[in-house]
């Protein structure tokens, strides 16, 4: 457990997370959707149950969430300190307890028709499903709507009931927990001694629950397609006359040195993709592009949603910015505009955070990975003043992902289609390249990735597996300091973040405290 007293921000709150994870094997790493699915509709339905009992405690002003996935089980309270343990006790409670053992039929077929309408239903714009689609080809444990649809045909209410203790409780569970805010580091430790003692979960090392292999997942695999990918299939919202397309580059695990370079030219490709495909050519009314991360990958992408063209020619408008714009804003960059842009990176980088909500969140971040990255803002700093005084690095950093020398990109591209999904001709692919201004020289490449694309007509668990039999999964690796010659391990990570330390009079845990 983790512990950091007071706020940047001004709050008289306090904060708690806490997540309960259990450790997995490989074979692991991906769930069934209806394991999904079940955990899903436990969390609603214990949501409902609780709400009404837990109404006098909240008013004053606390608030709790409680949620189950197959990865884990995640318990957040916020609000004033004297509130705080009350409530605590109250959910743990209700967690232990369960469902009542006689449900409300009625009840049970609410929620699963108010699921299973959210699972029918595409009420947002085309570019959010497109986007999501490309994350549940590349990201384990995702699955498509159409999976947890199929999930729900069978599903019993009595499996619902029971799917915390299946999937979950029966499993050793590793404890991870932050307290923060307007709460001494005794009243801390005793809020996660609750959550503790009343889950009946031991204090012995690591694996709160008991022994158990594999490990604790706190970075999600992230499969490394073995050659291009490209989804086409017609727009999910029927009747909308809107074509999509999501250009993604698969860069690699993210870095110190990736960081930063990518966190200033996702600044230049932002500005460049939206003069170009919005202002100018108008191809449609969302236009956005930069850096993305998923999990510890990082891609440099571009969307596009419109009725302009079809999105066949939104991917050739769309290189034509990776291959042709971007580079000659990079040539044409002024020492001036670079030190702005320099400037600017560094201006976030140091920005202290506004919301008690940024803060908490900018101390999970490591607190979830074990401890590791607590000092990144700190390397990227470094790396920045010290190594990016120029924009050379720039150059040569786009120039390797957009245009390499041998083979071809990591590329993952997912298009959306308003009418016909047909692909087009290599020659005629060949007409649109050139028609929207894709230099000759990159011609070649793009006839290579247009040979070895793997087409796909959906994105689900399927077609992820296969993709990760053919070219396997990114190391789960957190590359969050600089090359060097001193101890690499989370203890000395945390003491370069200025942390220090306490091991409480009660329990064998550690509680670690934050000091910045």
């Amino acid at each position: 457990a983790w512990y950091r007293q007071g706020w940047v921000t001004v709050s008289p709150e306090m904060q708690v997370k806490v997540m309960l994870r259990p450790p997995v094997t490989k074979d692991q790493w991906e769930s069934p959707p209806a394991d999904d699915v079940r955990l899903a509709l436990y969390s609603s339905l214990l949501q409902e149950v609780m709400a009404p009992q837990l109404y006098d405690r909240m008013i004053g002003g606390a608030s709790y969430e409680l949620s189950f996935a197959t990865e884990g089980i995640s318990l957040t309270f916020k609000g004033f300190p004297a509130l705080v343990p009350d409530l605590v006790s109250s959910v743990v409670s209700h967690f232990k307890k369960g469902l009542p053992a006689h449900p409300s039929a009625s009840r049970f077929a609410r929620v699963l028709s108010e699921y299973t309408d959210s699972l029918r239903s595409y009420s947002e714009m085309p570019i959010q499903y497109a986007i999501n689609d490309r994350n549940v080809l590349l990201t384990t444990n995702m699955h498509s709507k159409e999976e947890s649809l199929a999930a729900l045909s069978d599903l019993q209410e009595a499996s619902v009931a029971s799917s915390p203790q299946d999937l979950l409780l029966s499993k050793p569970l590793e404890l991870t927990a932050l307290v923060m805010g307007n709460v001494g580091e005794d009243a801390g430790r005793d809020i996660v001694s609750t959550i503790q003692d009343g889950l009946g979960l031991a204090r012995q090392g690591p694996d709160v629950g008991g022994g158990g292999s594999g490990e604790v997942m706190s970075v999600t695999p992230v499969v490394r397609p073995g050659r291009p990918v490209e989804l086409r299939r017609r727009n999910p919202r029927i009747g909308d006359p809107n074509d999509a397309v999501v250009v993604s580059l698969i860069v690699g695990v993210m870095t110190v040195e990736s960081r930063v370079h990518l966190g200033i030219l996702g600044q230049m490709l932002s500005q460049v993709a939206y003069n170009e495909l919005r202002t100018r050519q108008q191809l449609g009314y969302v236009v956005n592009a930069g850096e993305v991360q998923v999990s510890n990958v990082h891609l440099i992408s571009t969307v596009v949603q419109g009725n302009a063209l079809p999105a066949d020619a939104m991917e050739a408008a769309v290189e034509q910015v990776y291959l042709e714009l971007m580079p000659a804003r990079l040539a044409n960059l002024s020492e001036a505009e670079f030190q702005s842009y320099r400037s600017s990176y560094k201006s976030a980088l140091l920005k202290p955070a506004l919301t008690t909500k940024d803060e908490f969140d900018h101390f999970w971040s490591p607190v979830s990975h074990q401890g590791q990255c607590y000092g990144l803002r700190n390397e990227m700093l470094k790396y920045l003043e010290d190594s990016v005084t120029d924009k050379a690095p720039l150059v040569k950093a786009w120039d390797e992902l957009v245009n390499p020398k041998e083979g071809i990109r990591q590329k993952v591209v997912v298009k959306y289609f308003a009418n016909a999904t047909a692909r087009p001709s290599k020659q005629e692919a060949e007409r649109l390249w050139k028609a929207h201004g894709v230099p000759t020289s990159a011609l070649p490449l793009l006839a290579r990735e247009y040979d070895e694309a793997l087409l796909l007509d959906r994105a689900d668990s399927a077609t992820r597996a296969s993709l990760a039999k053919a070219g396997g999964y990114f190391p789960q690796a957190l590359h969050c300091s600089l090359p060097r010659e001193e101890d690499t391990t989370v203890l000395a990570e945390v003491a370069r973040g200025q942390a220090r330390v306490s091991r409480g009079a009660r329990g064998g845990s550690a509680f670690l405290g934050l000091d910045s």
